[in-house]
């Protein structure tokens, strides 16, 4: 059943704006979250977001609350990883496979944050109790344009699938699996999906649990789209609605990232007047899969890199994971 699907938004920036508009500061704090947001050598630099604070009248230092992204994950050291993307082969699982209990918890990360795969992977471990093995899902995140990476999103969630078939699975035989992808990592699990329907046959489909979305950086309507033709890397409700136990998709009113980067980019690109995503107002059609749950931590969650750290909605995030129909 469709949860709670309100559109309503939060108390920050938002509000201070009349509808349909994007003052300046908006789009500088969410140029900054797409800066700060792709983690790795340049941003950890300092190099990555360019603005001044001089020019902005000192504003622009509300803006560095989005280096969180960067900043307050624990370390990743022995955090187990498996690599989507390793030079010598189809994938690298850092940890012995064979190894893994018979429940596992895979978090996928999103754009830019492959440098911080484990570490993420870490805090999530760290804030939700899960009666299972962790890990997380590297793929390479990190692109000259954001394009780029919807694009890997997508090829790289039906690499996972093709990971739990040729090796956990291979292994582990029927391990439940899982997943919380956060950001574009929400568009790999939806593919992972579509892989895994198109592969496994029906009664298998019970080796996948619950699947879970925080901030998805996708659009609603894939959520929505029955396939029928063409490339299903843009319709999800199938494979939603048979293959995984449950699915959700977290959404807060004040995650700018998704809000106003993703709806710009769609607006640009796509020509489609619900760019705005997953991660910032939640699923609006009427025909979404029953077993699709949205839930709306706009009161809980201020920062796109926030659902799960300590300060975000880490219970709900853990409610969701064991399968809580109203997390």
């Amino acid at each position: 059943m469709v949860g709670n699907n309100d559109n309503q938004r939060g108390t920050g920036d938002a509000n201070e704006q009349t509808e349909g508009e994007l003052s300046r500061r908006k789009i500088l704090k969410t140029t900054a979250t797409a800066a700060v947001g792709a983690a790795g050598a340049t941003a950890a630099t300092g190099t990555g977001a360019a603005y001044d604070e001089d020019e902005e009248d000192k504003e622009i230092g509300d803006y560095l609350e989005l280096g969180e992204c960067l900043t307050g994950w624990p370390s990743g050291d022995g955090f187990d990883v498996v690599d989507l993307d390793p030079w010598w082969g189809d994938y690298d699982a850092q940890f012995d496979v064979s190894g893994l209990s018979d429940s596992v918890c895979i978090y996928v990360h999103g754009f830019g944050s492959d440098g911080l795969a484990a570490e993420q992977g870490q805090s999530l471990a760290n804030n939700i109790y899960f009666d299972g093995d962790f890990l997380s899902a590297k793929w390479p995140a990190t692109t000259l344009t954001y394009t780029e990476a919807w694009d890997r999103a997508a090829e790289y969630g039906e690499k996972l699938a093709d990971w739990l078939i040729d090796e956990l699975w291979d292994e582990n035989g029927w391990t439940k699996v899982n997943v919380v992808g956060h950001s574009l990592g929400g568009r790999a699990c939806f593919n992972m999906l579509n892989r895994l329907q198109e592969e496994l046959p029906w009664w298998e489909y019970d080796r996948i649990g619950n699947v879970v979305t925080v901030g998805p950086a996708d659009h609603q309507r894939f959520v929505c789209d029955r396939w029928e033709s063409g490339d299903r890397i843009f319709h999800y409700h199938d494979s939603i609605e048979y293959v995984p136990d449950n699915a959700y998709a977290f959404y807060s009113g004040s995650d700018e990232a998704v809000g106003t980067l993703h709806e710009l980019w769609a607006d640009l690109l796509w020509w489609t007047p619900d760019g705005e995503g997953l991660g910032a107002e939640g699923v609006q059609c009427s025909n979404a899969p029953d077993n699709l749950t949205t839930v709306d931590v706009t009161n809980s969650v201020s920062n796109h890199c926030d659902y799960f750290k300590s300060d975000g909605a880490p219970g709900r995030v853990e409610s969701a994971v064991w399968g809580d129909q109203s997390p």
